[in-house]
């Protein structure tokens, strides 16, 4: 019986540590797509916006969750709404659920690509989906993430981080 104690402590020790790391590594992939900040009005609604570190190309539509209807968001211009869950749609890339709450301003995080790519090239996520193409130089506005530019028959990764400008070249000798 002295032997079978100390057995059954380790066993279970391995199983909480086993679960402890599941959780980390769940809570590790989460990626933040949106922040929410007070804003002192007196309205009882909240402003949804995008705030980008340079002009660029964008679309971004939103639609209250589980409605129809919808709007675009434009760069830096702060849209009033009610309290609720919306879901923004970022060329094609869906972030499900933004919470705007009363008096509190909620801003849709972004970076821009800087491509001065002379010639056609595209942009996937890391899921393989297509989202954005371009025939010559351009900036577009994309949500926080991991992506592939494909140009020239090369798919180099890029990483795009909020607030910031990322630069891709490419050229083939």
């Amino acid at each position: 019986m002295k032997k079978i104690i100390p057995a059954w402590f380790l066993m279970l020790a391995s199983f909480a540590v086993t679960a402890q790391d599941k959780v980390n590594k769940e809570t590790q992939t989460q990626v933040v797509r949106w922040t929410i900040s007070n804003n002192y009005s007196k309205s009882d609604n909240g402003q949804l916006f995008i705030q980008l570190p340079v002009q660029s190309a964008l679309s971004c539509i939103v639609n209250k969750t589980g409605e129809a209807k919808s709007f675009a968001l434009h760069n830096e211009t702060p849209k009033e709404l009610p309290p609720a869950n919306y879901d923004v749609t970022f060329w094609g890339i869906r972030i499900p659920a933004v919470a705007v709450e009363k008096r509190k301003d909620t801003r849709i995080l972004a970076g821009v690509l800087n491509s001065m790519v002379k010639a056609p090239w595209e942009v996937w996520t890391a899921d393989g989906i297509k989202v954005y193409s371009a025939g010559g130089p351009k900036q577009v506005a994309l949500p926080p993430g991991d992506y592939v530019v494909k140009t020239g028959g090369a798919e180099i990764k890029i990483t795009i981080t909020d607030g910031k400008v990322s630069i891709f070249n490419f050229r083939r000798d």
